[in-house]
C-alpha cells in the first residue's frame, strides 16, 4: 500500500520536474543562442530551428494546457515583455543618437544564417525570446519557491545578473564586441541602466500580477 502512493508521488514529481525543464530551455535558449553564437560554439541558425522552436512549441502548449507552472511562468512572461519594452524605451535613444550599436537587426539575419539585416525578425527575438524568455524563468523560479517578498527589488538583483552575462559574453567569447557592442565606458553604464529598468518592471509587474490573482 506504501509503495503504490508513493509511485504516484515520485510519478508527478518527475513530471514537474520535466515541465520546469521545458519551460527552462524555451526561456533561455533565445538568450544562450546569442552568446553561442558569440562565443563560436553554435550558429544561431542552427540553434534556432533545433533548439529554441521546438522549446517554445513545447512551452506553448503546456501554456495553452494551463499546467500548474502555467500562472507563474505567464506573470514572468508578461513581465518579460513590460520590461524589454521599458529597457528599449532608454536604449533606443542612445541607438538613434549614433552613440549605442544596434547589433538586434543584425541578429535578424543570424537566425537564418542571412546576411546583412532583419529588423523585425531582431526584435521579434529580442522581445519575445529574450525578454519574455528571461522573465518566464523569472516567473517560475518566483512560483517554485513561492517567493512573495520585494519583488521589484528581486528584478532588480535579476536585470544585474543578466547583465553580468551579457558583459562577460562580450568580454570573454571571440566575437562578442564584433557582433554585440563594444564595451566602453558610455555602453557598459547605458547597458546596466537598461538592465536595471528590465529587472525593476519584471518584478513589479508579477508582484501586482500576483496580487490580482490573489484578490480573486
Amino acid at each position: 500500500m506504501l509503495h503504490a502512493r508513493v509511485q504516484p508521488v515520485s510519478q508527478t514529481l518527475v513530471n514537474s520536474a520535466l515541465r520546469h525543464l521545458i519551460f527552462v530551455v524555451a526561456g533561455a535558449s533565445p538568450v544562450l543562442a546569442i552568446a553561442a553564437h558569440a562565443f563560436g560554439f553554435l550558429k544561431m541558425e542552427d540553434a534556432a530551428p533545433f533548439i529554441v522552436v521546438p522549446a517554445v512549441i513545447a512551452a506553448t502548449v503546456m501554456i495553452i494546457a494551463r499546467v500548474p507552472e502555467t500562472p507563474g511562468a505567464v506573470r514572468g512572461l508578461l513581465g518579460g515583455l513590460l520590461g524589454v519594452a521599458a529597457y528599449d524605451a532608454v536604449r533606443i535613444p542612445f541607438v538613434i543618437a549614433g552613440i549605442w550599436p544596434d547589433f538586434i537587426p543584425q541578429m535578424g539575419a543570424w537566425i537564418y544564417g542571412g546576411e546583412g539585416e532583419n529588423l523585425l525578425l531582431g526584435y521579434f527575438w529580442r522581445w519575445l525570446g529574450d525578454g519574455g524568455g528571461m522573465g518566464i524563468i523569472f516567473g517560475l523560479a518566483c512560483a517554485l519557491t513561492n517567493w512573495r517578498k520585494r519583488l521589484t527589488l528581486t528584478g532588480v538583483g535579476y536585470g544585474i545578473f543578466i547583465w553580468s552575462g551579457l558583459i562577460g559574453t562580450i568580454a570573454l567569447s571571440a566575437y562578442g564586441s564584433t557582433v554585440l557592442f563594444p564595451i566602453t565606458p558610455l555602453n557598459f553604464v547605458a547597458s546596466l541602466v537598461g538592465h536595471l529598468v528590465y529587472g525593476s518592471v519584471l518584478g513589479w509587474t508579477y508582484a501586482r500580477l500576483l496580487n490580482r490573482e490573489t484578490q480573486r
